[in-house]
């Protein structure tokens, strides 16, 4: 992931929390855990909540990424 500069991890809600949060914290990454699928989260109740819950982590995340570039320039 370092070598290919990976900057967000997306994974789904059913592998280990710890886990996924361990590989980002050891490549720099910030890690987007989402429901992979309908009802897998709360608030995750019809196929448009699922895609919004998608977007709005990367989205989040990405955004997150671009103020911390911000402030080191």
């Amino acid at each position: 992931m370092r070598d290919e500069d990976v900057r967000v991890l997306f994974a789904a809600n059913y592998y280990s929390r710890g886990q996924i949060e361990r590989v980002a914290s050891r490549t720099n990454a910030r890690a987007v855990i989402v429901a992979e699928h309908v009802a897998g989260a709360e608030g995750v109740d019809t196929y448009f909540d699922l895609v919004d819950s998608w977007v709005s982590g990367l989205s989040d995340a990405f955004l997150a990424l671009d103020q911390g570039h911000a402030h080191r320039d």
